[in-house]
């Protein structure tokens, strides 16, 4: 009895572990740039994807508008080119506008996704979801490979992942309760026969 109601806690507790427990999280944000520049050179029909890595415990703000600030703002091209995000960023979002962004304090917003999914969302785990990218033309984001300057862009998406590390260790968990409940319940079993 003690085992099952066990088993369905630990399988409650997965279900609502994702949100509820801080843990370090990546948010990939990506979209087909049509018109923009990186260094001075032509970046247009390649995708551009944004890894930002934040912490769900530092998340800040609130109705309207929740923040996280990220450890670092990275970000790949599909011609190859990768490179930092220079200077203090976040990641925002706000259900109101149903917008979500990866932004440089006081320079701009690199990238804004708007989606109704967003209504809803407080910057935890978030499984893909695609919508309308927003941009900053004419901004010039400084990266470590140069100004990146976003005009036009089509085909936005947004995920949002836990660390490997701390789903891994939410994991172990698990089968250390599994293991724990297995031997006592084989200890009772021996005493059981053995009386």
């Amino acid at each position: 009895m003690l085992q099952r109601a066990c088993v369905a806690a630990a399988v409650a507790l997965a279900l609502v572990a994702p949100a509820a427990i801080a843990a370090p999280i990546t948010y990939v944000e990506s979209a087909v740039i049509s018109d923009g520049t990186l260094n001075g050179t032509s970046i247009n029909g390649q995708t551009l994807i944004l890894y930002g890595r934040g912490d769900t415990a530092d998340i800040g703000g609130g109705a309207p508008t929740f923040e996280v600030p990220l450890a670092d703002l990275t970000f790949t091209l599909s011609g190859g080119v990768s490179g930092t995000v220079s200077g203090s960023t976040f990641a925002f979002n706000d259900p109101l506008t149903t917008l979500f962004g990866l932004s440089v304090t006081g320079v701009a917003d690199v990238l804004d996704l708007q989606a109704p999914e967003l209504a809803t969302y407080a910057l935890g785990f978030l499984e893909p979801i695609t919508g309308t990218p927003l941009l900053s033309p004419g901004i010039a984001i400084p990266t470590s490979a140069g100004d990146l300057i976003l005009n036009i862009a089509s085909q936005g998406t947004l995920r949002a992942v836990p660390e490997p590390a701390s789903a891994g260790l939410v994991g172990a968990g698990f089968i250390a309760l599994y293991v724990i409940i297995r031997r006592r319940s084989a200890r009772k079993r021996r005493q059981t026969l053995a009386s």
